[in-house]
C-alpha cells in the first residue's frame, strides 16, 4: 500500500538532506537505502509495513512509538571509560531485553520485526536507526538523517535508562554521560521521544490503574499517533493528560516527564509547542540519538536517494558460450521527474576494452513503487551480448516525452559491470534435501573462485534475533564454454537456514554476490548447445575444412549448433583416430569404415554436449547431455528429416521436409520421446577426407533412403498454449488476458507483489471481489469492475509462470489472467451526503494536492466522517481508503478519470468507496 502524508513545517528540512552529493553506485548501503525508501509498489521491501499507518498494528499498541522507544533503549547504555566512547547505538538491546529498564513487550516486539531485514550488508544497530526514521515519517513528523556503519554489540552493556522514580539530579546525570546537555536537550529529547504512544497499565499499573482509562493504555498526548508538538502544548496550557505528569497515589513518584519539563521552570517546553520549532528540534535529537556509536565505528554518509540505480545486473553465458544474457532492472526516482514525461529509457554500453558500442539496449517498464517521499520507476532490460567483446560498464539514456534527453553516468563513473567471475543461475539450484549446489563462470585468466554463503543461526531462547556466520567453499573445476571455466560446488544446509540464506561467488578481486536461495530452483540444468544433425544435398559447397568426399553419397551430414556458436576447439579420440577441428560453427562427421564399432569421441571443451558417436551397425550415432539422450540406428533416419536436441527441453525435435526435396522447407514441426526409434530400411556406407588446416576430419557418408519412414512418437513435454477457454479456477470464470500499464491499472482495489502468487492465494487476497487478477508471475489485483473497454489480448501473452505455483500461469509484462468469481458480491457506492452532490474520481498528488486547507487520516475513515471534518467547505474528497482532504478551491490542477480508478473501500466503512493510491473521490458543495 501507498500511505502518504502532507508536508508539515518541519519537512522543509527535507531538501537539506536531498541536497547532499548524489551517492555514487555501488554504496555499502544500497540495501539500507531500499529499506528505507521502497515502502510499497514493485520491488517493495516490507521493513515499514509494521509502523503504517501509525496507528497500526496490535491492540493497545502503537509500534511507531515502540520502535522509537528501542533505539532510545539501545543507545542509552553508552558510557566513556577514561577515554574512547563505548556502547551506543550497537544492537546490545538484543541481550537485555530481560532487563527490568526494558520491561514489557515493546523491545522483543521491535525486535521481531526487524529481524527478517538482518544481513551482511544491514546490521541489526542498521536497522535500529533506520526504524527511528521509518516510525517519525510513518507518524507524520520529519525526515531524520540515517547513516549506515553501524556495528552490532556481542554482548549486553550497562544499564543505561533512568528510573521513573529516579529524582532529577539522576535524569541530568544519565543525559549528560549520553552526551545531551542539561537542561535543554533534556528536555527536547523526552519532548520528541514521548510525541506518540502511552504507558501501559501492565507494565506501571501505579501510574495508569487498572480501569483507569480505555484499554488500559494512558496516552501521552491527545494525539498518540501523530508527530506532533501537542504533548508540549497540552503541558504549557494544563490540559495534559500524560500519565508520567498527571499520575498521582502512589504513582506520583513515577510522574518522571513532569519533573524533566519543569527542570528550567518551563523555558525549553514553551519553545517546543511551535510546530516547526518542535519539528527541527526534534529532527536534530533523533539524529544525535542514531549517531552515537563507538569510538571504534566510522559512519557512512548520509543515505540519500539514487536519482538512477541499478538492481540484479546479470550475466548469464548462454549455451555454446558465444554470448551473454544480460539482465536486470534500472530505477529511476520520479519525485521530481513525472513519470509519464519518461518516453524511453536506454542502456549505452562499452565494451570490454572501454570502447562505445553503438547499439543501445531498450529497456521495458516494470513497475513504480513509493516511499514516504519519493516515487520511483522501475525498467527492466534483457540483451545478448558477443561474450569476446563484452561489457564493462553502462550509462543511462532518458529521453522525455517533450523529446529532450538526459544522460546518468554515475558521477562520471559508469555503471560498471564485471565479467570476471558470473553466478550462472541455470546451472545452479536447492534441492529437497537442502543441499545447495552452485555453479560459476570465470574467464580463463582469473583465479579459481569459492562459493560464500551467509546463513541466519537461531540463538538461545530468550535471544530473539539470529546471528549471521559465513562459510566460504573452494569450487572445483568442470568443463570449459568458450573463454570460460565452469566450476560448482555444493554446501548443505540445516534446518530452515536454507529459506532465507544468502549466497554469492567470488574470485580474486571480482565477486558476483547476495544472491537469494528462495529463487533456485529444486533441480540443475545442463549448460548444453542445441544440436542439430543437418543433411547437406551433394550439389551443395561442403564446409571449408571438409575438403574432400570419397564417395557418391546423396547427403552429408553436420553437426552445427542450432542457437548459438562454440568459440572453442573440438579434440576427438578414438580408438584408432586423433583428430582436432579448430572450426567452431560446426563440423561434419564422415565415419571412417576401419572404426571399431565402439569408437567414440567427444568435444573436449564441452563434453557435456555430445557424449558419444558410433559406427555399430545397428546404431552408429548416439548423443548424450544431462537432460537429453537419443539414440538412432543406421537405418533411423531418412532423407526427408532433421533431427535436433534442446537443452531447454527433455523431447527430441524432429522438423519434417518434404522427401521430393533436398532442401528445408517451412513444413511442420513435431516432437519425439527421446527413447522412440524413427526407422528406415537404409544403411550407411563411409568414407574419409581431410580438412583444408591439414586436421583429420570425421565425417559420415550415408545413402539415405527417400522411402517412407514411420514414427513412433509421444506427447512432447514443451508446455502448450491455454486453450481459448484459459485456464480453469474453481469458484471463479477465466474473464482473459487484459492489457494492463502501471498508469492505467486494471484493478486498483487491493494489489500485492508477493513469491507466493498464485490462483489460490490471489483469490484469498481479493476475497469480496467479483474480479482478480494475477501479472507478472508474481503480482496479484482486486477489483469490482473491467475497464471500458477492456483491451483482450491472445492467451499465450499471459504465460508467466507464477511465483506460488509452477503449474500455473500469472499474466505477464502489462498482460494481466483476469477471473470473475461465481459469487456475487455487490460493490460498494458513493453515497449520498446531505448538501453534497457526488462529482466524481479525481488524480492528485502527494506532492501537488488538489485539497489542502485541512486533512484528516483515521483507520476507521467513512464518507461522513470526513464531510464532518471538513465542516462546511466547498469541497471534501477521500483517498487511499482513510485519507481524507478538505478545501474551498482546487489548489492544484485535476482531472477526473473513470471511476473504477476510485476503488478501494473505506476502511472504516466497506460498503462505500474512498479513492485509491493518488486519487480522490470528491463531493461538492450543492
Amino acid at each position: 500500500m501507498i500511505w502518504r502524508y502532507p508536508a508539515l513545517a518541519g519537512l522543509l528540512l527535507m531538501g537539506q538532506q536531498y541536497a547532499m552529493s548524489a551517492p555514487t553506485w555501488p554504496s555499502p548501503t544500497d540495501e539500507l537505502e531500499d529499506l528505507m525508501l521502497l515502502n510499497s509498489g514493485y520491488r517493495s521491501r516490507g521493513f515499514s509495513a509494521p509502523v503504517i499507518p501509525c496507528s497500526a498494528p496490535g491492540e493497545n499498541r502503537i509500534a511507531a512509538a515502540e520502535w522509537i522507544r528501542t533505539a532510545f533503549h539501545d543507545m542509552a547504555t553508552v558510557t566513556r571509560v577514561d577515554g574512547p566512547l563505548i556502547g551506543g547505538l550497537d544492537a546490545s538491546i538484543v541481550f537485555e531485553t530481560k532487563n527490568s529498564e526494558n520491561a514489557g513487550a515493546a523491545f522483543n516486539n521491535t525486535l521481531t520485526e526487524y529481524a527478517p531485514f538482518i544481513s551482511s550488508q544491514t546490521s541489526m544497530a542498521d536497522l535500529i536507526s533506520l526504524g527511528v526514521y521509518t516510525a517519525t515519517r510513518s507518524c507524520g513528523g520529519p525526515i531524520v538523517p540515517i547513516r549506515g556503519g553501524h556495528v552490532d554489540a556481542t554482548e549486553a552493556g550497562p544499564q543505561g535508562v533512568p528510573r521513573p522514580e529516579s529524582p532529577l539530579s539522576t535524569f541530568q546525570n544519565q543525559f549528560s554521560r549520553m552526551g545531551f546537555t542539561t537542561n535543554e536537550q533534556m528536555i527536547q529529547f523526552t519532548v520528541c521521544g514521548h510525541t506518540i504512544g502511552g504507558v501501559h497499565s501492565a507494565n506501571f499499573p501505579t501510574v495508569v490503574p487498572e480501569g483507569s482509562v480505555p484499554n488500559d493504555y494512558g496516552l501521552l498526548d491527545s494525539t498518540s499517533a501523530g508527530f506532533d508538538s501537542n504533548i508540549a502544548t497540552e503541558f504549557v496550557n494544563g490540559n495534559t493528560t500524560n500519565p508520567l505528569v498527571v499520575a498521582t497515589g502512589m504513582g506520583a513518584e513515577l510522574t518522571s516527564d513532569k519533573r524533566v519539563f519543569m527542570a528550567d521552570n518551563n523555558v525549553t517546553i514553551k519553545t517546543m509547542q511551535d510546530p516547526t520549532m518542535f519539528a527541527n528540534v526534534c529532527q536534530a535529537m533523533f539524529q544525535k540519538m542514531v549517531e552515537i556509536v563507538p569510538s571504534t565505528v566510522t559512519l557512512t554518509d548520509i543515505v540519500t536517494p539514487y536519482d538512477i540505480k541499478p538492481y540484479d545486473l546479470q550475466l548469464t553465458l548462454l549455451d555454446g558460450g558465444s554470448k551473454f544474457e544480460f539482465t536486470g532492472d534500472i530505477r529511476i526516482r520520479t519525485t521530481t521527474r513525472s513519470a509519464t514525461s519518461i518516453s524511453q529509457v536506454q542502456l549505452i554500453y562499452r565494451d570490454r576494452t572501454g570502447a562505445k558500442v553503438s547499439t543501445p539496449i531498450k529497456t521495458t517498464s516494470k513497475g513504480t513503487a513509493s516511499g514516504f517521499d519519493d516515487q520511483f520507476s522501475f525498467y527492466g532490460f534483457s540483451a545478448q551480448i558477443p561474450t569476446h567483446t563484452s561489457i564493462s560498464s553502462f550509462t543511462v539514456l532518458i529521453t522525455l516525452t517533450n523529446g529532450s534527453t538526459e544522460t546518468w553516468d554515475n558521477n562520471g563513473n559508469g555503471f560498471k559491470v564485471d565479467d570476471t567471475v558470473i553466478y550462472h543461475a541455470p546451472q545452479s539450484c536447492l534441492d529437497s534435501s537442502g543441499k545447495l549446489t552452485v555453479v560459476a563462470a570465470v574467464r580463463n585468466s582469473a583465479s579459481s573462485p569459492s562459493l560464500n554463503v551467509v546463513v541466519k543461526t537461531p540463538r538461545p531462547s530468550a535471544i530473539l534475533v539470529p546471528a549471521l556466520s559465513t562459510s566460504s567453499v573452494p569450487m572445483t573445476i568442470q568443463s570449459a564454454i568458450g573463454v570460460y571455466q565452469l566450476y560448482s560446488a555444493s554446501y548443505s544446509f540445516s534446518g530452515s537456514q536454507a529459506q532465507s540464506a544468502v549466497f554469492g561467488v567470488s574470485a580474486g578481486n571480482s565477486a558476483d554476490n547476495y544472491k537469494n536461495t528462495n529463487r533456485l530452483k529444486s533441480v540443475c540444468s545442463s549448460l548444453a548447445p542445441s544440436w542439430t544433425w543437418k543433411p547437406i544435398p551433394s550439389s551443395s559447397p561442403l564446409p571449408a575444412y571438409a575438403t574432400s568426399i570419397n564417395s557418391s553419397s546423396s547427403t552429408v551430414f553436420v553437426l552445427s549448433p542450432s542457437t548459438t556458436v562454440l568459440t572453442s576447439a573440438f579434440t576427438m579420440v578414438g580408438s584408432n583416430f586423433s583428430v582436432s577441428s579448430t572450426q567452431a560453427s560446426s563440423l561434419t562427421v564422415i565415419l571412417s569404415p576401419s572404426a571399431s564399432t565402439s569408437t567414440s569421441f567427444s568435444p573436449s571443451s564441452s563434453s557435456s554436449i555430445l557424449s558419444s558417436v558410433t559406427s555399430s551397425a545397428n546404431s552408429f550415432l548416439t548423443t548424450s547431455s544431462a537432460n537429453v539422450s537419443s539414440s538412432i540406428t543406421s537405418s533411423s533416419i531418412a532423407s526427408s528429416s532433421t533431427w535436433s536436441t534442446s537443452s531447454s527441453s527433455s523431447a527430441l525435435q524432429l522438423s519434417s521436409y518434404p522427401s521430393s526435396s533436398t532442401t528445408p522447407s517451412s513444413s511442420t514441426t513435431s516432437s519425439a520421446n527421446v527413447s522412440s526409434w524413427i526407422t528406415s530400411s537404409t544403411m550407411a556406407s563411409y568414407s574419409t577426407s581431410s580438412t583444408s588446416n591439414s586436421s583429420s576430419a570425421l565425417q559420415l557418408s550415408s545413402y539415405l533412403s527417400s522411402s517412407t519412414t514411420s514414427s513412433s512418437s509421444t506427447t512432447s513435454s514443451t508446455p502448450t498454449p491455454s486453450s481459448p477457454s484459459g485456464p480453469g479456477f474453481a469458484g471463479y470464470n477465466y474473464t482473459g488476458c487484459l492489457a494492463d500499464s502501471i498508469y492505467d491499472r486494471t484493478f486498483t482495489a487491493k494489489g500485492q507483489t508477493v513469491d507466493t502468487n498464485s490462483y489460490e492465494t490471489c483469490s484469498a487476497f481479493c476475497s469480496g471481489y467479483m474480479y482478480f487478477g494475477v501479472e507478472y508471475g508474481s503480482e496479484c489485483y482486486c477489483g469490482n469492475a473491467l475497464p471500458v473497454p477492456a483491451v483482450l489480448h491472445k492467451d499465450i501473452e499471459c504465460n508467466k509462470v507464477c511465483t506460488g505455483n509452477s503449474t500455473q500461469t500469472c499474466g505477464g509484462d502489462n498482460r494481466m489472467s483476469v477471473f470473475q468469481s461465481l459469487t456475487l458480491h455487490p460493490p460498494p457506492t458513493n453515497p449520498s451526503i446531505p448538501g453534497y452532490k457526488y462529482v466524481g474520481c479525481h488524480t492528485d498528488r502527494v506532492s501537488s494536492r488538489v485539497l489542502s486547507d485541512t486533512w484528516l487520516f483515521s483507520h476507521n475513515m467513512t464518507v461522513s466522517m470526513c464531510s464532518q471534518f471538513c465542516g462546511g467547505k466547498k469541497y471534501f474528497g477521500l483517498e487511499f481508503a482513510e485519507e481524507c482532504f478538505c478545501g474551498d478551491v482546487f489548489g492544484n490542477a485535476s482531472s477526473v478519470v473513470e471511476e473504477r480508478q476510485c476503488s478501494m473501500e473505506c476502511v472504516g466503512d466497506q460498503k462505500s468507496f474512498c479513492g485509491a493510491a493518488n486519487r480522490l473521490s470528491v463531493w461538492s458543495k450543492t
